[in-house]
């Protein structure tokens, strides 16, 4: 992608007032191009470009909204771009505030896209709808859609918006109703993008911590999975043939280094058999495997259901890029693992406290071991597990006993994290009048 044509395009759309055209390219760079790369020095390059336009469109969205003060002090809403599925973040979200009472002290709302109205077919959004009251506001992605959120924000006196894992809008959103205001909760990255933007937390450590990158603070707070959706694994015994398996992605499986790596330990296990996930069955999957000679060792299962299939398989191959909930669930529920360094995993995240279960239980391995910083290593424990049933087996064992004490506080990640945004909203703020006095006012259709 060049990024010169990009800002060429943002801008056209921008100052010709084709806002809806912006908003679509905004969408499709991420879906068509950031969620098949998922590095974040890509996502960096693109929201250095991105970032003014959106924040100047954020301008004009705050040039047609009223000067409103008065929030209510415990009434917050999530933005989560999509109410149709359940994505991981959207499995994050419900495993947050699965935990939520009527009695709490902060009302939730949830805002996104719905395919047909009153009816998301997101099964754990509806399922906090039903069990935890929480509210839903349904807003199509445009920029009618955009306007009528913003304005909602000030007629319901939202304390605190909350933009969920996915930054669309995000620079708009800061612009037009404040950096005060808005809240970005990644599960991705912790980026340095988006300059105006002040609140800034994650899920990604094991307690409450403050840690800064660039000019941006970024206040952690413990992730955790939710212990009923760990699958139950049953080993193979006395098999034959190996099967390994990448349950991600075709666009992270879809990796020079991880390729490379899984050629070398067929070509060195012959009694190994690789597996993989995906939608579409890239071309450049199958063409990489076919003209290393390894074709006949490879299968594509399509998109597979985790817990329906965790059973067939022998040892977990982790991509190098954002490991994410499923690799994590396979290692709580005992499926032996093998990733990388630098990955985001959630054994990176747990790095500290794991090291200290691995100690104690005098575990038969190091962290170091599955959390690979290069192609030699990463093949070379995958080939210990191969060869050594006895080790795979105790290998799973303490994988599955320090991960599910580690992974599995669900209770506690929701107070951390309720705790984190009841400290944006007791911030200093300025009042909406003082706001739009200091924003810049440059209409973009001149």
């Amino acid at each position: 992608m060049k990024i010169k044509e990009l800002a060429s395009t943002f801008s056209r759309y921008l100052h010709s007032g084709e806002f809806d055209k912006l908003l679509q390219l905004d969408l499709m760079l991420y879906t068509n191009y950031l969620k098949q790369s998922e590095i974040s020095e890509i996502y960096e390059n693109v929201y250095s470009v991105t970032d003014s336009f959106l924040a100047e469109y954020g301008s004009f969205l705050r040039s047609q909204l009223p000067m409103k003060d008065g929030t209510q002090r415990n009434r917050v809403c999530y933005l989560i771009p999509n109410l149709d599925n359940d994505l991981a973040h959207i499995e994050t979200f419900y495993n947050i505030f699965c935990h939520h009472s009527s009695t709490s002290d902060l009302e939730i709302f949830v805002a996104g896209e719905v395919a047909e109205k009153n009816n998301p077919r997101s099964r754990m959004i509806r399922q906090l709808v039903i069990d935890k009251k929480i509210k839903i506001l349904e807003y199509a992605y445009s920029h009618a859609g955009a306007l009528k959120f913003c304005s909602d924000f000030f007629n319901l006196h939202f304390a605190q918006v909350i933009v969920f894992s996915v930054p669309l809008l995000l620079p708009a959103l800061v612009r037009a109703l404040g950096p005060e205001n808005v809240t970005w909760l990644t599960t991705k990255f912790e980026l340095d993008s988006f300059k105006e933007l002040r609140n800034r937390t994650s899920l990604f450590s094991w307690r409450k911590d403050v840690i800064y990158k660039g000019d941006s603070r970024w206040i952690r707070s413990l992730g955790a999975l939710n212990a009923g959706e760990v699958p139950s694994f049953n080993a193979r015994i006395d098999v034959k043939e190996l099967r390994l398996v990448s349950l991600n992605r075709e666009e992270k499986i879809n990796h020079p280094t991880f390729l490379n790596s899984v050629s070398q330990i067929l070509k060195n296990r012959e009694n190994a058999i690789f597996h993989y996930t995906g939608r579409q069955n890239l071309e450049n999957i199958k063409n990489f495997f076919s003209q290393q000679g390894l074709a006949n060792r490879v299968r594509y299962i399509g998109w597979v259901n985790f817990s329906e299939v965790i059973s067939n398989y022998d040892i977990f191959l982790d991509t190098p890029t954002l490991s994410g909930s499923i690799a994590a669930k396979a290692c709580v529920a005992g499926l032996p693992y093998v990733g990388w360094r630098g990955s985001n995993s959630w054994l990176e995240l747990f790095e500290g406290p794991i090291t200290s279960e691995l100690d104690e239980a005098n575990a038969p391995w190091h962290l170091d071991e599955i959390i690979c910083s290069d192609s030699d290593k990463f093949v070379s424990m995958v080939l210990k597990l191969i060869d050594d049933q006895k080790f795979r087996s105790d290998f799973s064992k303490s994988l599955q006993y320090v991960t599910e004490a580690c992974f599995g506080n669900t209770v506690e990640m929701y107070h951390q994290h309720c705790d984190v945004i009841k400290g944006f909203i007791r911030e200093p703020k300025r009042s909406l009048y003082q706001f739009k006095s200091a924003i810049c006012h440059t209409n973009p259709l001149g």
